[in-house]
């Protein structure tokens, strides 16, 4: 027989715990560190009355309520059953992404403490590298004092209007699922080209 009222779980959805921070809807994951997949039951009171049971295809991974997935483990979760003492059973699909952070890197141009000689009109070369280990679509933001450029998938610009006087700028990257790594800032020095002081 089905349980009786008082005793139905109204939901039962799967989250994942990482880094300090729940995300129930896409259910991302950095491989390279440790996560843990939660089953969460509505209403709590009846989550004691419950056997939770966490598969890869067909393989059971684990038997509790809670699901740690080690580093760089190559098994992970993709169905929950979940059984009320009646033996009724709940199956819950899910995919969870494994997703790396992009990274940029260290080396770029200007590099920190570069002093460059250019009129306002002088094109300045702006570059960096990036690379995603998933071979993700980049997208990379330039932000040069207080603005901000939306250059997409570029790595190398040009950018001219710049007074004499100490700049800085630096570069964030993202990828198709929100996650991003970005440079510290890095100072440089715009002084007159002799063509300025004629």
């Amino acid at each position: 027989d089905a349980p009786n009222s008082s005793n139905r779980a109204n939901s039962i959805s799967v989250h994942v715990l990482q880094y300090g921070s729940t995300d129930s809807t896409l259910l991302k994951i950095n491989p390279a560190d440790t996560a843990t997949l939660v089953a969460v039951v509505e209403p709590k009171s009846i989550e004691s009355d419950l056997k939770f049971y966490w598969y890869n295809e067909h393989d059971l991974l684990g038997s509790s309520q809670s699901y740690t997935v080690p580093p760089s483990s190559s098994s992970i979760p993709n169905k929950l059953v979940v059984v009320d003492n009646e033996d009724n059973s709940k199956t819950i699909l899910f995919t969870t992404v494994s997703n790396s952070a992009p990274i940029l890197g260290k080396a770029t141009i200007p590099t920190k403490g570069d002093t460059i000689n250019a009129t306002e009109s002088t094109p300045i070369l702006f570059q960096w590298t990036s690379y995603d280990s998933h071979d993700d679509k980049l997208t990379h933001v330039l932000q040069i004092d207080s603005t901000s450029y939306n250059v997409g998938s570029f790595t190398k610009v040009y950018q001219s209007g710049f007074q004499a006087g100490e700049h800085s700028f630096r570069v964030i990257v993202t990828d198709s699922y929100g996650v991003s790594d970005s440079l510290p800032w890095v100072k440089f020095m715009i002084v007159g080209s002799q063509e300025d002081a004629k």
